[in-house]
């Protein structure tokens, strides 16, 4: 019963938020929501069984998308409108955590909106971050400023974390 409500209120938040029906993309029998004990009818986060996280619910009631959940998004033409495409030039920059500044977009789809998700694709089409617009697209001309505030970036090879060596000393 909880978990249909859960279900439910995913559904509306991703449809409203991105203009997505996520029952297209996923099978509610493999989603799982973590329920808040204060407020039995908000979850707090939603994950595939066995699988990953695929977003937490803000305090403001929106959603906080990681990057497996934009994955499984834009296989929806319809939340290409929720992405931004930078130039080539600020690809690197992105993946490794950095905001996105205006000067470098190259497009901004129409539900690019401050307070909401959107991803950040490469000139290709290649999904590199997710995060939370903090200015308002219209503004985005303004050639300063950053447009999104990165949260989670697809990794590269050099961002792995160093491994500290176990041996004779100190040094």
């Amino acid at each position: 019963m909880v978990a249909g409500w859960y279900w439910r209120s995913l559904r509306s938040k991703v449809l409203y938020e991105y203009g997505v029906d996520v029952e297209e993309l996923l099978d509610p029998s493999q989603i799982e929501f973590d329920g808040s004990s204060r407020t039995p009818s908000r979850f707090m986060s939603v994950r595939i069984r066995n699988g990953p996280h695929l977003a937490a619910l803000r305090e403001d009631g929106s959603l906080a998308i990681s990057i497996e959940f934009a994955r499984i998004l834009l296989r929806s033409s319809q939340f290409q409108e929720s992405c931004v495409v930078v130039d080539g030039d600020s690809v690197e920059f992105v993946r490794r955590g950095m905001s996105v500044m205006s000067g470098h977009i190259v497009r901004i789809g129409s539900n690019v909106v401050p307070g909401l998700d959107a991803c950040v694709l490469s000139p290709d089409g290649e999904l590199i971050a997710v995060g939370t617009c903090v200015l308002p697209p219209r503004l985005s001309g303004a050639r300063s400023g950053p447009l999104i505030k990165v949260r989670a970036h697809e990794r590269t090879s050099s961002d792995a974390v160093p491994q500290r060596r176990v041996g004779a000393g100190s040094k």
